[in-house]
């Protein structure tokens, strides 16, 4: 067993989980043993490859949290592509978009949005559908051909339960700096991006995390309960690729249901918890998990956004008042690091903060000039390690502006979050640098938004900001048109409409505001905090 991180994605988790006859993958009433799950990989890489998909192929995953999204990642990586991981919620278009822009020769989707996307997918593309049930009971063998169907729209499409192919061996070509996955993120400069992810960086997140909390893993008796995205560095990196290296097992829900985690933990013996405020913030209002036994709970770690101390008590006296000993873990990273960069531990936590640098990386708080500043001092969060990207997709230029080289001879990321550093390491958050709203765990990138209204004909400029309505936060979009401040409902609408044929859900304003002029800064650009200040 080489445990080299030099290797691929694939080879690197079946060498830790090999010999692992536990469980791997829990959803619904099926669990799945590493053995099968092994088996899967290997019936879906074959098809792949029998398909034509190769190394320097990329594959679309487009799927919510289910068994499925765990085989496509690693049976693409198996037959030497990269995955280009698309938030299953997107849009047909933006979809579309992303699998043009990576020239993405295959896709995983689900059915329930398959039927509506198809008219818009690019031509040639050879398109898995997946089912929520597909892994909903107990079933033997399966199937040695590949049977293909049309859609109404006479476009070709797979069952992903149907397909197969013989087996692919191309792994040990599969080597550490290539790309294993494309993940789409708001850049550190709040404009998207396509970060490039090597399967190194994946590998190192594993060894990163075994010497920061291993310590705290029973492994092959850990059960972990998990609703972080896999289309996310967090959720592929930690809560997918680190479990599966742990020798985990993975319960997987396909949507959040905070009255079924309680009932989950208890059915399951659960020792882990990963997820964002959002689903802390409401386990802790729910009666039904401050009444379940959460006795087995030894690990609860947040990431996503900052924890307000409201939910860090309540979650803490829910964990409490169920027997658990467990205390939240807050922490903090961004996919251009794969996801985790700084965490408390179970056994060292200061509340209020982000925790301290994981082994294996650096962190610290740099000034305008990238100089280190001292304890207490607030600067911007910059961090240096083996799990930072190769660069972002096609943009040389933008990669080269967040990258530079400390004085200690490595290369580090500018970060464009703020924070201060204690004597003890323990960072503390501090705002974003970047403009980047986050809505219930997701990115929401203002630039994208106002791009997509300013498309509109009567649009002549456009603004997102964030507002905050009872503690949660919201988009407002103000626009600049000929009606100023007594922008019609009618074009309201309009832009509603046009903005909902783009957007993902979560990106969508709650209110569009006209403006007959924005204002300015002195150099002449939108004045923001003007705007939001409008809001309160």
């Amino acid at each position: 067993m080489t445990k080299s991180t030099s290797v691929g994605l694939y080879r690197y988790m079946r060498e830790y989980s090999e010999k692992c006859d536990c469980p791997a993958l829990i959803f619904g009433d099926r669990v799945l043993s590493y053995s099968e799950f092994f088996s899967e990989i290997d019936r879906v890489a074959g098809f792949l490859a029998a398909k034509g998909i190769k190394k320097g192929d990329v594959v679309c995953v487009c799927l919510r949290n289910m068994p499925q999204i765990a085989v496509a990642v690693y049976a693409v990586n198996k037959a030497g592509a990269t995955a280009n991981m698309v938030h299953a919620m997107n849009t047909p278009l933006g979809l579309r978009k992303l699998m043009e822009q990576t020239k993405s020769k295959a896709l995983f989707i689900e059915d329930i949005f398959y039927e509506g996307y198809a008219p818009y997918l690019p031509e040639n593309v050879v398109t898995v559908v997946c089912n929520v049930n597909d892994y909903a009971g107990k079933k033997e063998g399966r199937p040695s051909v590949c049977t293909a169907k049309f859609d109404k729209n006479g476009k070709k499409c797979y069952a992903f339960t149907e397909i197969d192919g013989e087996e692919p061996h191309f792994e040990e070509t599969v080597l550490g700096d290539d790309v294993c996955c494309y993940m789409h993120s708001g850049g550190t400069t709040g404009e998207p991006k396509t970060v490039e992810l090597t399967n190194r960086n994946f590998n190192e997140m594993v060894l990163a995390a075994e010497g920061t909390v291993g310590k705290f893993f029973n492994k092959e008796n850990e059960v972990a309960y998990t609703v972080l995205p896999m289309f996310h560095g967090f959720g592929l990196g930690f809560g997918l690729h680190t479990m599966m290296c742990m020798r985990c097992a993975l319960i997987m829900v396909a949507s959040f249901d905070s009255a079924e985690v309680g009932k989950l933990i208890e059915k399951y013996k659960v020792t882990l918890l990963t997820g964002v405020p959002m689903m802390y913030k409401k386990l802790a209002a729910d009666e039904s998990f401050k009444k379940a036994d959460l006795s087995t709970v030894r690990q609860a770690y947040c990431g996503g956004d900052s924890l307000d101390e409201a939910t860090i008590n309540g979650i803490n006296a829910a964990f409490e008042k169920g027997g658990s000993e467990c205390r939240i873990c807050e922490g903090y990273g961004l996919t251009e690091a794969v996801s985790v960069v700084t965490t408390n531990r179970p056994d060292n936590i200061k509340n209020g903060t982000i925790g301290v640098v994981i082994d294996g990386a650096k962190a610290g708080i740099f000034d305008e000039d990238y100089r280190p500043v001292k304890n207490g001092e607030i600067g911007e969060i910059c961090m240096s390690g083996k799990t930072l990207m190769k660069g972002y997709f096609d943009d040389a230029e933008t990669t080269a502006s967040v990258i530079f080289d400390g004085s200690d001879g490595e290369k580090w990321l500018k970060t464009g979050d703020l924070g201060s550093m204690d004597n003890d390491g323990f960072i503390t958050f501090k705002g974003r640098k970047k403009r980047m709203i986050v809505i219930s765990g997701f990115n929401v990138f203002p630039v994208e938004i106002e791009k997509s209204a300013k498309e509109i004909g009567f649009v002549r400029e456009a603004c997102a900001v964030e507002g905050s309505e009872k503690g949660k936060p919201f988009v407002a979009l103000f626009v600049e048109t000929d009606e100023g401040e007594n922008l019609s409902e009618e074009r309201k609408a309009e832009i509603e409409e046009h903005l909902q044929k783009w957007l993902p859900k979560w990106s969508l304003p709650k209110k569009v505001l006209g403006v007959k002029n924005m204002p300015r800064t002195a150099v002449g650009k939108i004045d923001v905090g003007r705007l939001e200040k409008t809001l309160k």
